[in-house]
């Protein structure tokens, strides 16, 4: 009896025991042999290696046996190593590298591997990608290994772009537009990323306000992209509002007051600004001289506005004044001098005027004819002068009256006139009886003469009354 060889792997039942009879005679077969037994000491749990096989019991009626034993070949069972698979962002370290292990039998696990190394080729600098993790130097008492290698897959990382906050004046072109980006690996700079496109809605005719500023189109091997925004300031512009000097004379209602503005934008003109107040301190009745005109109040959208004075300048007014004409005889002083003046303002009076003068060339000696009466010097504080002259008209003298006739009998010790001024008291003059044949110039600038004589009534001559 020669028990077969059997073998199977570690960890799988016993196959069938048989074994081969030989010495057969007389064309007997194994029908005729009965209770043999075939037995090994592997069990199920036994470790890879050889255990005999042998043959026992077994009877036939003409036959003796001799046993040969055979042998069990335990084979080492296959464990299959899958590699897991990772993934990490871009310019992270590698994670921990591990594998699943199939094909335990009889309750093994892990522990009865030993030496099994797991590696990539990925390293922290390693592009986006898929990097091959493989498996190898595993053994095991009651194990062949198989490799099935993993996968490490490099991700992007993400890159926040921070679009940044610009600012500009109303009517300006807008400025370049930048970001700043973060979240570089790997020492990585911006010269990694392309693309980028930054915008925004504001123009330059854009009013004042904020603007998004928007970030797209970024891109670089090893990142993807987060896009926060950013603002555009648009602030107000500066208008220089003027106020126009402006003149007038004293006494005159102040002129329409008006202001120049510089500093428009984006072809914007004066529609665009309203409040926009002028004024003076100067009334009608204000003295000659400067007053400021001050602007105020304007606004507009689009600007702020910066203020400068102007000038009010209030000049003389002007005055006519008109010399009276004046008349008298020959010899006589002149009488005063008067004038008309024509112009005032505000209710103003002839006291305001001073200094003036009304003069003539002419003096008691000047012959009979006209002569000019000139106005000069006059002062005001608001006001200048224009002259008009009058007229001096000297006249021959009145005999009838300068003249004291000769016919006449007077008084040998003297003769009185009584000089009466019209609206004065009388004054008393006494003149020389010798002087009461000539030609008498009477020294006077009193406004009339009325010569009465005052002496004894003549008697004699022509005359029947005083002379």
């Amino acid at each position: 009896v020669q028990a077969d060889d059997k073998s199977r792997e570690y960890g799988l039942a016993n196959p069938t025991l048989t074994a081969s009879i030989s010495g057969y005679r007389n064309g007997d077969t194994s029908r005729v042999v009965s209770g043999l037994s075939l037995a090994t000491a592997a069990t199920q749990g036994s470790n890879v290696g050889t255990y005999q096989i042998t043959g026992a019991g077994a009877s036939a009626l003409n036959y003796d046996f001799s046993y040969l034993p055979g042998v069990l070949t335990v084979s080492k069972a296959r464990l299959t190593i899958q590699v897991d698979d990772k993934s990490r962002e871009y310019g992270l370290a590698n994670p921990t590298l591990t594998a699943s292990i199939s094909g335990y039998r009889n309750g093994d696990r892990a522990n009865v591997v030993t030496g099994m190394i797991l590696a990539t080729v990925a390293n922290q600098g390693s592009s986006v990608g898929a990097h091959k993790i493989t498996a190898s130097g595993a053994s095991a008492v009651n194990y062949d290994l198989s490799y099935l290698p993993g996968t490490m897959t490099v991700t992007k990382a993400r890159l926040t772009v921070q679009a940044n906050d610009k600012s500009r004046e109303y009517g300006l072109a807008n400025p370049s537009l930048t970001a700043s980006i973060n979240g570089y690996r790997n020492g990585d700079t911006s010269s990694v990323v392309t693309g980028l496109s930054l915008a925004t809605t504001a123009t330059q005719g854009s009013n004042v306000g904020t603007y998004q500023i928007t970030a797209s189109g970024a891109s670089a091997l090893n990142y993807d992209f987060s896009y926060l925004p950013g603002t555009l300031i648009v602030s107000k512009a500066r208008l220089t509002v003027q106020a126009d000097d402006k003149a007038r004379e004293y006494g005159l209602a102040n002129p329409s007051l008006t202001a120049s503005i510089s500093g428009y934008r984006n072809g914007d003109g004066v529609s665009v600004v309203s409040g926009l107040s002028l004024a003076t301190a100067a009334t009608q009745a204000s003295n000659v001289g400067t007053y400021q005109i001050t602007a105020s109040g304007a606004s507009a959208l689009n600007y702020d506005f910066s203020y400068l004075l102007g000038t009010l300048s209030v000049s003389k007014a002007r005055l006519t004044v008109q010399a009276e004409d004046k008349s008298r005889e020959y010899g006589w002083l002149n009488p005063i001098f008067t004038a008309n003046i024509l112009g005032f303002r505000n209710q103003d009076e002839v006291e305001v005027v001073s200094n003036l003068k009304v003069a003539t060339s002419a003096t008691q000696r000047s012959s009979v004819g006209h002569y000019e009466i000139s106005g000069s010097e006059a002062t005001a504080q608001n006001y200048d002068f224009d002259y008009l002259p009058g007229t001096l008209t000297i006249t021959p003298i009145n005999r009838s009256v300068a003249r004291l006739s000769s016919l006449a009998r007077v008084d040998q010790e003297q003769m009185d006139l009584r000089l009466f001024k019209r609206r004065q008291s009388p004054a008393q003059a006494t003149l020389p009886t010798s002087e009461q044949d000539d030609d008498i110039p009477l020294m006077t600038n009193i406004d009339a003469v009325y010569v009465a004589y005052a002496g004894p009534r003549a008697t004699g001559g022509l005359g029947q009354g005083p002379n």
